[in-house]
């Protein structure tokens, strides 16, 4: 299933994206003049879990299942260039209260790392994929 993504106050975003601060993005589209948007998900090893939204599982960045944080971006590309023009973490369901895979611990960590009450778990969608 692709992301859904909309046209919101600032920058493409996804559905349920919290605001981000987007002017240096809203300012690329004529210095990129992109011919592209290029969808990417991520992995970003983190050593131990106390990073918000780390949880156990498999990444490319490492090969293996790990503790890390997922993330997916949105790039405006040309040939000369590109911008990443938004991006978030995927919080698994590990630290979302209302899941049955909730682990305490993590819930806990929840104020500590900032993360808002009301984002729940969601999984990592996989990047649009579009030939023609």
């Amino acid at each position: 299933m692709g992301a859904e993504w909309r046209v919101g106050c600032g920058p493409l975003q996804p559905v349920g994206c919290g605001v981000c601060a987007g002017r240096p993005a809203r300012c690329m589209p004529p210095v990129i003049k992109p011919t592209a948007l290029v969808s990417d998900d991520s992995g970003f090893l983190k050593d131990g879990d106390a990073w918000a939204c780390v949880a156990r599982r498999y990444t490319g960045t490492a090969d293996k299942v790990s503790n890390c944080q997922a993330g997916a971006s949105l790039h405006l590309a040309s040939n000369g260039a590109s911008a990443a023009v938004n991006w978030r973490l995927f919080l698994s369901g590990s630290w979302d209260p209302a899941s049955p895979k909730a682990d305490p611990a993590k819930v806990a960590r929840r104020d500590k790392c900032a993360v808002p009450a009301e984002v729940g778990g969601r999984s990592l969608p996989t990047p649009s994929r579009h030939s023609g």
